[in-house]
């Protein structure tokens, strides 16, 4: 046996923390290379004793000041605002003899979470903070809260909890360099730092999220002993059962809501968690999806988390209170009103840009696809229309009727099928039928992959599988990056063809532009890049002119307009593609090579 390894095949906890240690180590270096350019350039070329004096004390002064801080779109609770909910859990972490948590944040997650905020190696103390969901507190009852925090204090009080956060800061902060880097737009530290992330997170993440699951059987027991096995393995499945229901109702719902909607949900969060309320229509087939589920990374299954506890899913409730009896009125009191209607507010503002979006688009989808229906053809148009506007078993049935056709070698069909025998229903058997799809084009590399990585458990990957995996996606999502920044150079000298769209997504695009008033005119072309022999990709770029001020009442920039227009430019083309925009400025023309393409061909104008 590997004396550096556990018998599951993790690695010891201080041979973690000695590579968790060095990652950090060199992560300060990455961020203090700079600096350090910055201000020994003019020490070496002077040469003066007090410059170099000056010049060191700046430096220890400035890297103490630079260190960056863990950013988390939280809401934070002052004591006197929430003195229920303090004391609550002050009294509840007296019973697990655990430290006091020093604060408690809102999040719009449906979830919980301790965090141990500090500023990488100042020395400034560390700051517990629990971190409490929203749609938690909308959902669970105070006997199944209680449980669940028990659990995240359990975090704090054993001896595991410093080591996991520290695992967990030094994967995040590496797995921030993971984005594409090309070599003509970054300095050599910064290729450097992504060439190690990629090569150091993977293989990271596999030995530090096994430890992360150990940290979780831990931290039930600890629970458990302080409010009882039994409330732990209810809140486990009540929060498992919401959780499952939640990704899927919150994704097919918002869509819906765009569609029919013309604006934001005023009341979002009571909307979404009343739809949880409800029994599920297929209770059967999701408790076979929680029974069959397999570790998220991070967290073992559920079914593993009760059998540790020595319990029978079975024989715990998993109804959900009425929404008097929920957490967050119980604990919060009046405030609860209120800080719901500030997370609704929040929600309507973040939405609103890409809502009016996506209800012109998805309406002109939704008109076509009943068209479709009725004359009754089977094609890709319809399957993809299917997959953004339609229902997921109507979606599912199509795209298997067209994956088994003999006339055509478009891998379109099988991904969808394969995708949806994943996430629907968790058939790792589908997997092989999924990574056929990058063998008809690399294009399907990323794609593929990308789906993979987030359905992991659905997929029944190991954590082997999962960390090779992660370093195929990096490899296809940089190919991709530099066959974008292929596309957009030769678009700026105006080389470009027709864009491979069909007339509906052509009139959902132009619908969507028009409801912006920002976009003064807009075109969609298409180009090709061929990176070698085997790598070809097909890009749909759009062109699009925005006014600065309209832009501005939007409550957007001119990268946010590009990220809000390529996500709605993704959901309308097939995965293979790639999704561009380039956006421009009003008070600056077009370059002229690209004003001529586009005028020679009327067909891109959009708008």
């Amino acid at each position: 046996m590997d004396v550096c390894k556990e018998p599951g095949g993790r690695l010891l906890p201080p041979l973690l923390a000695a590579a968790a240690c060095a990652a950090a180590g060199f992560h300060q270096l990455m961020l203090l290379v700079p600096l350090a350019l910055f201000l020994g350039l003019p020490v070496l070329w002077y040469r003066q004793t007090f410059l170099a004096v000056t010049a060191g004390l700046a430096f220890v002064i400035l890297a103490w000041l630079v260190q960056p801080a863990a950013r988390h779109r939280l809401r934070y609770l002052g004591r006197a605002e929430a003195a229920v909910l303090y004391a609550w859990v002050d009294r509840l972490s007296e019973r697990l003899d655990a430290p006091r948590v020093q604060r408690i944040a809102l999040s719009k997650e449906l979830n919980a979470g301790a965090l141990e905020l500090h500023r990488g190696s100042s020395l400034r103390p560390t700051c517990r903070v629990l971190v409490l969901g929203l749609p938690l507190l909308a959902v669970l009852d105070e006997a199944a809260l209680k449980a669940v925090v028990a659990h995240e204090l359990g975090h704090f009080s054993r001896q595991h909890g410093r080591l996991g956060h520290w695992l967990y800061r030094t994967r995040a902060a590496w797995s921030a360099h993971l984005a594409p880097t090309e070599t003509h737009d970054h300095a050599p530290w910064q290729r450097a730092a992504a060439a190690f992330a990629r090569a150091f997170v993977p293989w990271f993440e596999r030995h530090s999220l096994a430890h992360a699951r150990a940290c979780e059987f831990e931290a039930d027991r600890c629970a458990a002993r302080a409010v009882g096995a039994a409330a732990v393995g209810r809140a486990l499945v009540q929060l498992e059962r919401a959780a499952v229901r939640w990704n899927e109702e919150a994704r097919v719902a918002l869509t819906r809501w765009q569609l029919h909607q013309p604006q934001p949900l005023d009341r979002s969060l009571e909307t979404l968690a009343a739809r949880l309320r409800k029994p599920p229509a297929d209770a059967a087939a999701l408790d076979i999806r929680l029974r069959t589920a397999r570790h998220d990374g991070s967290h073992p299954p559920l079914g593993e988390r009760l059998r540790a506890l020595q319990l029978d899913a079975a024989s715990l409730d998993a109804t959900l209170p009425p929404a008097a009896e929920t957490a967050g009125p119980v604990l919060l009191g009046r405030h609860w009103d209120r800080l719901a209607a500030e997370h609704d507010s929040a929600w309507a503002r973040e939405q609103a840009p890409r809502w009016a979006l996506r209800h012109a688009a998805l309406g002109v989808l939704a008109e076509r696809r009943e068209q479709l229906r009725h004359e009754g053809l089977l094609d890709l148009e319809r399957l993809r229309l299917e997959c953004i506007v339609g229902e997921p078993d109507e979606a599912e049935v199509l795209a298997e009727a067209l994956a088994h056709r003999s006339d055509s070698d478009d891998p379109t069909p099988t991904f969808h099928l394969a995708c949806n025998r994943i996430a629907r229903h968790g058939n790792s058997a589908a997997v092989p039928q999924l990574l056929s799809c990058i063998e008809s084009s690399a294009a399907w590399a990323a794609p593929v992959r990308a789906f993979l990585h987030d359905h992991a458990d659905m997929a029944g990957l190991s954590d082997h599988e999962r960390a090779a995996n992660l370093q195929l996606l990096l490899k296809a999502e940089e190919r991709r990056a530099r066959a974008a920044a292929t596309v957009l150079d030769a678009a700026r000298r105006g080389s470009f063809m027709a864009a491979r769209l069909d007339d509906t997504q052509k009139a959902a695009l132009a619908a969507a532009l028009a409801a912006w008033p920002a976009v003064s005119a807009a075109w969609c072309v298409g180009a090709v890049a061929r990176m070698d022999d085997r790598r070809r990709y097909e890009a749909c770029l759009l062109i699009v002119r925005v006014a600065p001020q309209p832009l501005s009442e939007l409550g957007l920039d001119e990268d946010g307009a590009s990220l809000e227009l390529q996500d709605l430019l993704a959901t309308l083309i097939e995965p293979a593609l790639l999704p561009l925009v380039w956006t421009r400025f009003t008070t600056e023309p077009l370059p002229l090579a690209v004003q001529a393409a586009v005028e020679r061909m009327p067909s891109s104008r959009l708008h």
